[in-house]
């Protein structure tokens, strides 16, 4: 079986995150601790960015293809809440970074194109026109990885789904703090 180089880069990196912090990673520390070249690695990714990007959103989409097998909401955003609680050392590093804007960046994007998908799939019927659904989606995504990242939430059952619970009435409209 072939190695998958992009994967042995992206769980060196996060190793190396988890060690020394996100700022202090470098690519030279990467293919260190990988035993390739620099010209491997700029083979598969093109800077930090490219390979951090591809981290999360591969991550995503896995999250996003186990969450097409459920029914409800809820459950897809527990699958979420799950995800967040896995990579909280990771965004953990990138609050405290000099480069927090350009990561936060990164994964609001990738959270965005998540949500967008999540919400397209179950909500049955969005009576918004496009432009009004991107200012939602873009309102909700921000929050909604903005509460997770600064919810101490662990990896308790009765925690994960009492959160779920009130980001799908907050997505669907069922908490309202306005009228």
């Amino acid at each position: 079986m072939a190695i998958d180089m992009k994967e042995v880069l992206a769980s060196a990196t996060r190793e190396l995150i988890e060690e020394k912090g996100i700022d202090k990673v470098t690519i030279k520390d990467i293919v260190a601790k990988c035993n390739i070249t620099r010209q491997s690695f700029y083979y598969h990714f093109e800077d930090f960015d490219d390979l951090f990007s591809w981290i999360i959103e591969r991550n995503i989409e896995e999250v996003y293809r186990n969450s097409q097998q459920i029914d409800n909401m809820k459950d897809s955003i527990k699958l979420f809440i799950k995800f967040v609680i896995e990579y909280k050392p990771l965004f953990f590093n990138i609050k405290n970074s000099k480069r927090r804007e350009d990561f936060e960046f990164i994964i609001s994007k990738i959270t965005k194109k998540y949500i967008g998908k999540m919400l397209l799939e179950k909500s049955h019927k969005l009576n918004l026109s496009i432009s009004d659904f991107e200012v939602a989606l873009k309102f909700y995504s921000f929050g909604v990885l903005g509460l997770l990242i600064s919810t101490d939430v662990g990896d308790n059952e009765g925690e994960i789904d009492e959160l779920a619970e009130k980001i799908c009435n907050l997505l669907t409209g069922k908490l309202i703090i306005f009228k």
